[in-house]
């Protein structure tokens, strides 16, 4: 049987990289704003994270860290806070930063790429 206090280190070692961000964001465009335990459930079952870093409220805090960390210096908190809803006020119709993060992973796969591109020459 497993340690219990092996496991428990095992949460605060993780990290969230730029795919489980992009996961994420695409998860809460996708579920909305509302629906934390869907967007919790869909970064769960796509990615290695531990459990503790993925519960509904950690998602909430690490999206609002996301929106903080991607948006123009000079955005006043207001702006932070509001993004693209949709009518019904569920879904979000744009997160302006998306792209961004995406061009954040193809840069980082580009460069795995490349070094798997030399380690094999």
């Amino acid at each position: 049987m497993a340690n219990p206090s092996e496991n428990s280190g095992e949460a605060e070692t993780a990290t969230w990289g730029t795919w489980e961000e992009l996961l994420l964001a695409c998860a809460v465009k996708r579920h909305g704003f509302k629906a934390w335990e869907s967007v919790a459930s869909e970064v769960q079952s796509r990615t290695s994270l531990p459990l503790p870093l993925t519960t509904p409220l950690h998602c909430q805090l690490k999206y609002q860290d996301l929106k903080r960390r991607f948006s123009a210096p000079t955005a006043t908190a207001e702006d932070v806070e509001n993004d693209s809803v949709s009518p019904s006020g569920d879904k979000v119709d744009v997160i302006p930063w998306l792209d961004e993060l995406r061009k954040l992973r193809v840069a980082e796969l580009r460069q795995e790429v490349q070094r798997y591109d030399v380690s094999i020459l």
